[in-house]
This record gives C-alpha cells, sequence and structure tokens, in this order.
C-alpha cells in the first residue's frame, strides 16, 4: 500500500468512529476509534510535534502511545520520533542509540527514508564516540538512492569521520 493511501486510512478510521459516536453507535465508533488507537497511535502527531520543535507535545503523544501492536512503518517512526526527542530533550545518545536500534529498516517505504535513518544512526555513533560504526552507516545511506541535495552533507560527515584517524 502506497504512503499517501495509509494516511487516508487513520482520517477514515477517525471520522468514522466520530460519526458512529455522534449517530448513537456508540460502540461501533468506540470500538473503531480503539482499533485505531492500537494500530496507528499518535505517532504522526508526536513526530510533527518533534519537527516543529514542540518537544513536550512531541512527548506527550509518544508517551500515549502503545508500541507493541502499531503497523510496521508507524512502528519504525515511533522509535525513530523517540530516539530524536530523547537525543533533543534530554541529550541522551545511549538511550537515543537504543531507541533506534529497535527500528527496522525494512519498515521504511522509501530508499530515502532509509538513507535519512542511516545517516542519522552515523550520527548517533559519531556523538558516542565508535566512528567505525558511524563510517559504515554513512557509507550505507550513501549508496542507497537518495535525494541528492543531501550528497554535500554526506560527503562532509565522511571527510569528518576520516579526518579524526580512529576510522579506517
Amino acid at each position: 500500500m502506497k504512503k499517501r493511501n495509509s494516511e487516508l486510512i487513520p482520517c477514515f478510521m477517525i471520522f468514522l468512529g466520530v460519526l458512529g459516536i455522534l449517530t448513537n453507535y456508540t460502540a461501533l465508533g468506540n470500538t473503531i476509534l480503539f482499533i485505531w488507537y492500537i494500530l496507528f497511535g499518535f505517532v504522526t502527531l508526536g513526530h510533527t510535534m518533534l519537527l516543529k520543535d514542540k518537544l513536550g507535545l512531541s512527548n506527550l503523544f509518544l508517551t500515549a502511545t502503545l508500541p507493541y501492536f502499531l503497523l510496521p512503518y508507524r512502528k519504525a517512526y515511533y522509535y525513530l520520533s523517540k530516539s530524536m526527542l530523547t537525543l533533543q530533550k534530554f541529550g541522551d545518545t545511549r538511550k537515543a542509540l537504543e531507541y533506534a536500534q529497535k527500528v527496522k529498516m525494512k519498515n521504511f517505504d522509501t530508499d530515502n527514508e532509509k538513507s535519512f535513518f542511516y545517516s542519522y544512526l552515523c550520527s548517533l555513533h559519531m556523538d558516542s564516540g565508535d566512528y567505525k560504526k558511524a563510517k559504515e552507516n554513512i557509507l550505507a545511506a550513501k549508496e542507497l538512492p537518495h535525494n541528492k541535495k543531501l550528497d554535500k552533507s554526506y560527503d562532509k560527515i565522511l571527510k569528518i569521520i576520516q579526518e579524526n584517524g580512529t576510522a579506517d
């Protein structure tokens, strides 16, 4: 299923759930909303608030989401968002790396998303001083098809890693 269609499904489910509640089909409406919550959670809201630098709201939405039953794509973004939030809000690289390692790369829809994620892992490994893994991740990011605007950034990161002298 394409990402655009998968973004319409949760909206449709919310609409049906609210419509069910408003038309006295409360049990059906609540069931639909519960299924929506289990499969989709508040990941999109949490990730969006993170990107808008509203870390408190992002934390609220991500904390209110249970990752166990989320659809695979949502689960990948849940753990990516938790990782980014942990790094931005708390500055805890170790914990951010733990969350990032829970992401299953195959759950991203596009190679561009995978490439971005590899570059994010690279930055986490650089922050933790593991330049060997950082180099592996930035090379993996460069190998995947990605937005060519990222090439300059990837090259700069690789140069920093190589200048450090600790990566072969």
